[in-house]
């Protein structure tokens, strides 16, 4: 068995000796692979976390330091001092386990005397750093005496022959363990007493040996198979996927698992759960008889897909439902719109104040469910809609959002706008656009007391999505009505403070699920809001 030896080693026990021995000394330490990867830090100066390591150029002197340097360990040398190609003094003590040197311990990143400051600023300048935070970083560098660090690299050297006595321990450990594994793994004694199916079919795909379970699994006795060849006891079997599964494991020697369905000669059929493992005589198979599982889980199934069907149908419903009453909620507001204009055209000069206050009331209120009308048959077509995904800069579809659609009208306001650079998705364009333009929209919208607004626009990346997030200065609200975001009316503020419908956010979040997102949000009173919606990245979807 080849053994990785990197893998043994107990990193975690490792970092809180060397966190210690920094707390204590001050030195740094660090464990690196031969070829430069860090595997374990602990006080890493800020000359290099901040400014060597970063810089691409200087990074690779950082590497060439860390290996071709590093490994010029002569003879007997317990350890090795040089400087690094970035100027800084570094030790390193070798790894060994069992003979093989397959790490380096470090210390270092301090000088032995006063650093030349002319070579640090001409650094600086070549590699673009800021002089003045670059010169500070290279002033917190101690400057330490030989025999000083001779002391504290006696004690690394102790430490890291622990280390490798300790790995070697578990290497062998590890190595008696599997010929264990092996061994048990041939003895058949205990295979006939398992309530699970044993078989183990050789090279040549013959059967060696069948336990009692496996005799009833296969429904036919174990003298008719022992020594007969995998085919020609299951005409057909080539064809199935147990077959393949098989053949890869006796070729490639690698294990596999896989829910089979066997049709039997009479033709009643059963479900199994195999488990096939490369052993030295072939391949050995392990049978659970799950036919009564699936066939309950066929049922689980069979309801979910009657209730989402239902569910499907209710829905439709209800979209229709409310298209319906949105298109027909449009006859009587034009009838309250004409009598209206009728009302100003020819009474306009004799009708009271307060008579015209009225009308004017009534044409606000006309001109709100006029709107709500409009939004609502909106959210009706948003969840009929089939989406039509394509690739989205969503840098280009921001931006044509703020061109377009935000600050033609917002042109005597001062906001302070932060769009940072955001990724490629995977997505209806038209639907994305109208998430952008509604939450865009607002956080102008809840920012308009403020003498100088502040949006700013992000994302962060997440192992399967996007999260993008817009973050304003605005009035907030409460996180405990935060559930109500997102109904349909849901509002929570008053119409007189800000002008909307409820029914925007409800619509991003719809359109969000048909994207298989989701959306949130986070906030204070008088202290701004956060919204977050995620998508799915590219090949997920």
């Amino acid at each position: 068995m080849k053994i990785n030896v990197l893998n043994l080693l107990d990193f975690e026990g490792v970092n809180k000796l060397l966190e210690g021995f920094n707390q204590s000394t001050g030195f740094v330490t660090a464990i690196l692979d031969l070829e430069g990867n860090v595997l374990s830090k602990s006080g890493w100066r800020q000359l290099c976390t901040e400014f060597h390591r970063i810089n691409p150029e200087t990074a690779k002197n950082c590497r060439i330091s860390d290996t071709v340097l590093a490994n010029k360990l002569c003879g007997d040398v317990k350890y090795h001092f040089y400087e690094c190609y970035n100027g800084l003094v570094d030790v390193a003590v070798p790894v060994v386990v069992n003979g093989e040197h397959i790490a380096n311990l470090f210390s270092g990143q301090f000088f032995f005397e006063e650093p030349d400051i002319v070579f640090f600023r001409k650094q600086a300048e070549k590699y673009g750093f800021d002089e003045k935070e670059y010169l500070k970083a290279l002033a917190d560098v101690p400057i330490v005496s030989k025999e000083k660090v001779k002391t504290a690299m006696d004690f690394l050297l102790n430490m890291t022959k622990l280390i490798s006595e300790m790995t070697y321990q578990k290497m062998e450990l590890l190595q008696l363990n599997d010929a264990l594994r092996k061994s048990e793994e041939r003895s058949r004694s205990t295979l006939d007493h398992m309530l699970e199916g044993c078989q183990i079919i050789g090279f040549d795909w013959r059967y060696i040996y069948l336990n009692h379970t496996a005799e009833l699994h296969n429904r036919r006795p174990n003298k008719e198979l022992l020594g007969k060849r995998y085919m020609e006891m299951w005409p057909g079997i080539e064809n199935t996927n147990v077959f393949k599964a098989i053949r890869q494991v006796l070729e490639k020697r690698v294990p596999k698992r896989l829910e089979n369905e066997f049709t039997f000669p009479n033709g009643t059929t059963g479900w199994f759960d195999l488990s096939i493992q490369p052993m030295p005589e072939g391949a050995f198979i392990l049978s659970i008889d799950i036919t009564e599982r699936k066939q309950q889980e066929e049922k689980l199934e069979q309801r979910v897909i009657e209730r989402t069907y239902q569910l499907e149908m209710a829905n439709k419903e209800l979209e229709a439902f409310s298209y319906s009453v949105s298109h027909d909620l449009r006859a009587p507001l034009r009838h309250i719109n004409g009598y209206v204009d009728l009302l100003n055209d020819r009474f306009q000069d004799n009708l009271p104040e307060k008579a015209s206050h009225y009308l004017g009331v009534i044409t606000d209120a006309a001109k709100q469910m006029g709107l709500l009308i409009d939004e609502l048959l909106q959210f009706s077509r948003t969840g009929r809609q089939e989406l039509h995904k394509v690739k989205i800069d969503m840098n280009v579809l921001v931006s044509e959002v703020l061109e377009d659609k935000i600050k033609p009208f917002i042109k005597d306001r001062k906001i302070i706008w932060s769009v940072q650079e955001l990724p490629v998705v995977f997505g209806d364009h038209a639907l994305l656009k109208q998430v952008w333009v509604n939450l865009i929209d607002n956080a102008v919208k809840y920012t308009k007391y403020k003498e100088s607004a502040e949006i700013s626009i992000n994302f962060k990346e997440e192992k399967e999505n996007f999260v993008f997030y817009i973050c304003d200065n605005g009035v907030g609200f409460d996180m405990k009505y935060s559930s109500k975001l997102f109904g349909v009316f849901q509002r929570l503020h008053s119409q007189s403070e800000f002008e909307g419908t409820g029914i925007g956010l409800a619509n991003v979040q719809r359109i969000l699920y048909k994207h298989n997102g989701s959306i949130w949000a986070e906030a204070e009173p008088d202290n701004g809001a956060t919204f977050f919606f995620n998508i799915p990245k590219i090949g997920r979807n």
